[in-house]
């Protein structure tokens, strides 16, 4: 994260007049991913590898620890301020469910984890809100036995629409596999003797 606050630079970033009503609403995607190669923990997306490539995202897509605002003219902006940036929160954490039942129930995860009162149990996750200007949330939920992962997002959608979101999760993703490769050719290298 120390490289992400040394590469942001201020800027400020208009919405135009067709984003600035949707600046209300949220984007909730969630990315499921199975584990069919029976890797370890540490092989299937390691935790610190995927922050660390989260952060690294962020250098490329600065809207995204902005804060939303309006000038006298009340135009809608994002103000990305590198002396204090408002950074998404990330989670990670694990969870008592498998990847075999996530999809026999069509991957419905509230068909799973609804209790009596209608709660989820599974994931839980902050409603966002331009009030109180978290641009987003992002929750890497590990399932049982190391058989998958969840990649949940709930985005403010003034801060970026369902494309541009498209090509940060892309691109995120193309980032985890590059810092993955090296330990992959790393382990496979017998040492000199």
């Amino acid at each position: 994260m120390d490289s992400l606050v040394h590469n942001i630079s201020s800027q400020i970033v208009y919405l135009n007049g067709y984003a600035a009503p949707d600046s209300v609403r949220n984007i909730d995607v969630g990315y499921w991913y199975a584990n069919t190669v029976g890797r370890s923990l540490n092989k299937l997306m390691s935790p610190k590898i995927l922050e660390t490539a989260f952060y690294t995202t962020l250098q490329e897509f600065p809207i995204f620890v902005g804060y939303i605002q309006a000038d006298a003219h009340r135009r809608v902006y994002v103000d990305v301020n590198s002396e204090a940036l408002n950074m998404p929160v990330y989670a990670d954490t694990s969870s008592d469910l498998d990847y075999l039942s996530l999809c026999k129930a069509g991957f419905n995860i509230h068909k799973l984890s609804a209790d009596p009162r209608g709660e989820n149990r599974i994931l839980t996750y902050p409603r966002l809100s331009v009030v109180d200007q978290n641009p987003a949330y992002f929750h890497v939920l590990r399932l049982k036995d190391n058989t998958g992962i969840l990649v949940y997002a709930n985005i403010a959608h003034c801060f970026v629409d369902g494309y541009g979101f498209t090509l940060f999760m892309e691109r995120w993703m193309e980032i985890l596999n590059q810092m993955q490769q090296p330990q992959a050719n790393a382990s496979t290298e017998q040492p000199l003797s």
